[in-house]
């Protein structure tokens, strides 16, 4: 080539970089230049990055002479190309189909679908079209963007450049037990920050993926950099700590460093894309049957009062893992998109014939990493001692570390060290089960497939259905809260099972031996063998079979994900596809995040419970406090745990917070009102208060600020106290009014409900026996009398207990409530507001209104005040608490409400007492 031709070469290389990055930086500017209403990444935006990061992919070994052997290699071998067009076209239909399905049915969070799911196949038909020097460069930026895109400014700089000075220390040109030195002393730090010992310099939000990235990747990193003999690319290093799924998904599978490179275009490109459409469209199947059974099949501790009822708890704990497996097929068939052709990492865990078998099985990833890293180096040091006491120790010793790490990772995506009995109890018996296991196949030998064939016999299939059956027991084990909680489940097996129980039972057995039948045993066709038709359908062998069938599976689910289609199904089937295609928490996990329990971190296990995702993306604690941290309320240490400190302001959850001189989030009123007033007192939780809305903005101030606009010249004035304390409920209102709200004298009493209320009555109980607070309500301890609940008794067993008399005792609350409020010439008001969240309220709704009828209360009912999208009026991801918005719709609602309602609740005349009625 020419000196000219070379200039010419390096110069449209340096335009064609420069300009890529760019565009890049256009993309970046423009998300950070948005105000904060309208932040976020939309489409023509991505767009714009990934062609820049394409084109500073392409500008380093970018020649002209390049571009025409390309051109020259096209002409050469049509029938070829246009054979690696038709598999190219086919790739982008299947994958707009995985679109559409995930943007249909939400798959996980919405930095997935709306985001990162765009970016990566967006990245996807750009990747296929470098040639392959470019592609590792593109891949790298590609997941540097994602992170930008998911945390912008200023967490993606920071979550970055943390990451790179750890990479950068890694190869410090230092001593190897230097840099592990250095890394320990950093990870120290993060980990002091972590612990909120001090306050970081960037947002909490990024703590969950720094550590996702980090806490194990560094392990195997480091163990296979001591060994490696030739120099590590950075490009392979960056992409391979900042892989692109990794930002919107916290739980992810341990790849290993040499198994990253060594399947790099290890096969044909084409199998590779198609393997890895497979796996998505796999994972989003585990992730929808997952949804089914967290809305469907899940049930709490206290729940569990029949034998068919304990099968049904511990059934769908371990079922829940499924979700773990849904989002591991999805991350890795993402990285197979981009010519990482990783092995599975579940493979049919559920027919694990032993426990040995059950190991090789689930979550296989952690079985290599913990193989490589400790498995053998402890064998190699004990072979001495020979191999039996080699095996035991080296299995303890994998499961002594397997215990640690999973507190370590839970400290590092929640922030506490987990450290429970159930959890240690779980790696010893699960390393006893697998050590025992493995003896016996040394003295016996381990079944395997004879003739290419996998034998099938009763045997067999009795050890897999005992194996899943003893899972689902330790499962359960391994999920409670305690080893109390879980002996009490038992409890069940002593209760007369139902007819419908027993009927369920059987069912239940039935399918899953039926399934246990027909796949335990099934196996590879020997070799020469034709395979089944069966098979054939659903397995197909070519490339063609395979897209054709994946994609005609993904149109079906694209059919059921469409609100049209639903809505014609109607009935049960539109309610659960309704259920499935929109992601929400069960009425009890909404009800653990409403009361606060998402600052007990032991009731979500992020392997089962849906609150993990909540928690996960819940800033830190500093950053989101309660009003107790916040330095807003006091504890009470009695039944009504705390209240509302006098003369606070502060900023609280992103808004001005202020109290009053009583200790109510309002403006300043008297004790007595002034003749001519009709005084409101509002009570309520956290809805009620205006959690993350400005003092202005809470329902009640817009309420009380229209009704004064809309009031007559010779209507009276209209106060509306604001009682609304966070995690308050029936029990807790009566308490506050006989406290504080009876001396203010109102006029009417308006008692907020919420569609949790009444299942928080066994947890107050709860408390108060574990404490030794007083219960100050007669019939409640009337009813504990009854059960011979004392402060002995197990919490699980009062939960459950407890759990059939809900009702009666809220009944008994709504009427103590009237009573007193009538007593006293006082209005008793029962206001049903829903909540923004998306779980189904219509059902425990109209029970809660029918007893507040039958105590005697002026019911008002503010319905379909969100529309069809709640998410619109949440103050933020991870909090369903009503915007100003909802709060202006709720007002609305209200004061229309107020109006038909004028002969029971007379807030056009003068008050009690005061010249009025």
């Amino acid at each position: 080539m020419t000196a000219q031709g070379q200039r010419a070469d390096r110069v449209f290389a340096i335009l064609l970089g420069a300009g890529g990055a760019l565009a890049a930086l256009v993309a970046l500017a423009a998300d950070v230049a948005s105000d904060e209403a309208t932040r976020g990444f939309g489409r023509a935006q991505l767009g714009l990055l990934i062609a820049g990061f394409a084109a500073m992919a392409l500008a380093p070994g970018f020649t002209f002479a390049g571009v025409r052997t390309a051109l020259d290699q096209l002409r050469a071998a049509p029938r070829a190309a246009l054979l690696a067009a038709s598999k190219y076209a086919a790739l982008l239909i299947q994958l707009g189909l995985v679109l559409a399905v995930v943007r249909l049915f939400e798959i996980e969070s919405p930095a997935f679908y709306d985001k990162i799911a765009l970016l990566a196949i967006g990245g996807f038909a750009v990747h296929y079209c470098l040639p392959r020097r470019s592609r590792m460069l593109f891949f790298m930026l590609l997941s540097l963007g994602g992170v930008w895109v998911v945390f912008g400014v200023p967490g993606a700089p920071w979550l970055i450049a943390i990451g790179l000075a750890l990479v950068l220390i890694c190869h410090l040109p230092i001593t190897f037990a230097a840099r592990v030195g250095l890394l320990l002393a950093a990870g120290a730090l993060l980990a002091a920050m972590r612990a909120q010992w001090f306050q970081p310099p960037f947002p909490g939000a990024i703590w969950p993926i720094l550590g996702s990235m980090f806490m194990f990747r560094l392990v195997v990193y480091m163990y296979d950099l001591r060994h490696a003999r030739e120099r590590v690319d950075w490009r392979w290093t960056l992409s391979y700590f900042f892989l692109l799924p990794n930002v919107v998904f916290p739980l992810f599978p341990v790849v290993d460093w040499s198994t990253f490179r060594r399947t790099y275009y290890d096969q044909e490109r084409h199998d590779i894309y198609q393997r890895g459409v497979q796996w998505i469209f796999r994972g989003i199947t585990h992730l929808l049957l997952y949804r089914v059974v967290y809305q469907y099949m899940t049930l709490a501790p206290e729940d569990v009062a029949t034998p068919a009822q304990l099968a049904q708890y511990m059934l769908a704990t371990f079922l829940l893992y499924l979700r773990v497996s849904g989002q591991f097929h999805i991350i890795v068939g993402l990285l197979h998109l981009f010519g990482f052709r990783l092995p599975e990492t579940h493979r049919l865990f559920y027919l694990a014939a032993n426990f040995n078998d059950l190991w090789r099985r689930i979550n296989i990833y952690w079985k290599d990493f913990m193989m490589k890293v400790v498995f053998y180096p402890v064998l190699f040091r004990l072979k001495r001692h020979g191999q039996t006491v080699g095996i035991v120790v080296a299995t303890l010793s994998v499961f002594l570390v397997t215990w640690f790490l999973h507190a370590y990772q839970w400290f590092w995506l929640l922030g506490e060290f987990l450290l429970t009995w159930p959890d240690v109890l779980f790696w010893l018996v699960l390393a006893l089960l697998l050590i025992a296991n493995t003896l016996w196949e040394m003295k016996y030998g381990r079944a395997r497939s004879v003739g290419g064939v996998a034998r099938i016999g009763w045997g067999r299939v009795f050890s897999t259905a005992a194996t899943f059956m003893f899972m689902c027991v330790l499962w359960s084990f391994w999920s409670s809260h305690a080893v109390g909680d879980w002996l009490a489940l038992w409890g069940a097996l002593a209760q007369q099972p139902a007819a419908d129980d027993r009927l369920t039972g059987l069912l239940g057995l039935g399918v899953i031996g039926v399934g246990m039948v027909v796949t335990a045993g099934r196996g590879t066709p020997a070799a020469g063998r034709p395979r089944s038709r069966l098979r054939r359908l659903f397995a197909p062998a070519t490339f063609a079979g395979t897209a054709a069938a994946t994609g005609g599976a993904l149109a079906l689910l694209v059919m059921l994900g469409s609100p049209d289609i639903t809505r014609r199904l109607g009935g049960e089937v539109a309610t659960v596809l309704r259920d499935i295609r929109t992601p929400h928490l069960t009425a009890r996990d909404a009800n653990l995040m409403r009361r606060g329990y998402y600052e007990s971190l032991t009731r979500a296990n992020p392997l089962n419970n849906a609150l993990f995702d909540v928690y996960a993306r819940r800033p830190t604690q500093a950053e989101w406090p309660n009003v107790l941290q916040a330095g807003l309320a006091r504890l009470t240490n009695d039944v009504q745990y705390w209240e509302l400190l006098p003369l606070q302001a502060t900023t609280f959850h992103g808004a001005i917070f202020r109290t009053n001189r009583w200790g109510m989030r309002d403006r300043d009123y008297p004790l007595k009102a002034d003749s001519g007033v009709y005084r409101i007192a509002m009570l309520g939780a956290s809805y009620v208060m205006g959690d993350g809305v400005a003092d202005d903005e809470t329902f009640e101030a817009v309420l009380e600020t229209e009704l004064a606009r809309a009031r007559g010249p010779d209507d009276p004035a209209v106060e509306i106290l604001n009682f609304g304390t966070p995690n308050f409920f029936p029990p807790r209102h009566l308490e506050l009014l006989r406290r504080k709200v009876f001396d203010f004298e109102p006029d009417a009493v308006f008692m907020v409900s919420h569609v949790s209320d009444g299942q928080d009555y066994p947890h107050l109980i709860v408390t108060a026996l574990e404490n030794g607070y007083e219960i100050p309500f007669d019939f409640i301890r009337r009813r504990l009398d009854s059960l011979g609940i004392t402060a002995s008794t197990p919490r699980d067993e009062v939960l459950r207990q407890l759990r059939p008399h809900i009702d009666d005792m809220l009944f008994e609350t709504y009427e103590a409530i009237v009573r007193e409020c009538r007593d006293r010439g006082i209005v008793p008001v029962w206001v049903n507001i829903p909540t923004p969240n998306l779980g189904a309220e219509d059902d425990r709704s109209a029970r809660l209104k029918a007893l507040a009828g039958a105590a005697g209360f002026v019911l008002i009912e503010v319905d379909n005040v969100y529309g069809d999208d709640p998410r619109r009026f949440w103050i933020a991801e991870w909090d369903y608490h009503p915007n100003a918005e909802g709060h202006r719709l709720i007002a609305q609602a209200l004061q229309a409400r107020l109006l038909e309602l004028s002969e029971q609740i007379p807030i056009g005349r003068t008050g009690r007492g005061r010249g009025g009625v």
